[in-house]
């Protein structure tokens, strides 16, 4: 897995993590992995997923880290049914509007990109023309 418990505690204190989740760790992993497949779909147009996604430990991107983290906090205590703090709220309004402009092209993202078969990078915009057509 991409993300732990631990990485969590960067948004929620330990205590929280476990409360919210009723100290079920198959809830906090099903959260997790709801959070990094939540990501993968908004990078996978332009973006190596599985090879951004396959590291681990300190070799992990800190900002698809960050996204994760973001968004399993969110979903956290949606799933707890409790009120969110406002801080945990921007944070997740802020890490989709980031992963909408990479989608869209508008925003770089220091990742491992996806390649064509030419081995040039995969971008949204196609370039060049038509063969000229023979009547």
């Amino acid at each position: 897995m991409f993300l732990t418990k631990n990485d969590l505690f960067s948004h929620i204190d330990e205590k929280l993590v476990n409360q919210l989740s009723r100290y079920n760790d198959n809830t906090v992993d099903e959260i997790l992995l709801t959070a990094e497949a939540t990501v993968k779909e908004y990078l996978m147009q332009l973006y190596d997923v599985e090879a951004v996604f396959s590291t681990t430990g300190a070799d992990r991107p800190k900002r698809a880290v960050w996204w994760c983290c973001c968004i399993a906090s969110w979903m956290l205590y949606k799933k707890a049914q409790v009120n969110t703090p406002e801080n945990i709220k921007v944070d997740y309004q802020d890490c989709l509007l980031t992963l909408e402009r990479i989608c869209d092209a508008k925003q770089p993202a220091d990742l491992p990109r996806r390649v064509n078969t030419e081995g040039e990078p995969k971008t949204k915009f196609r370039w060049g023309s038509q063969p000229k057509r023979s009547h």
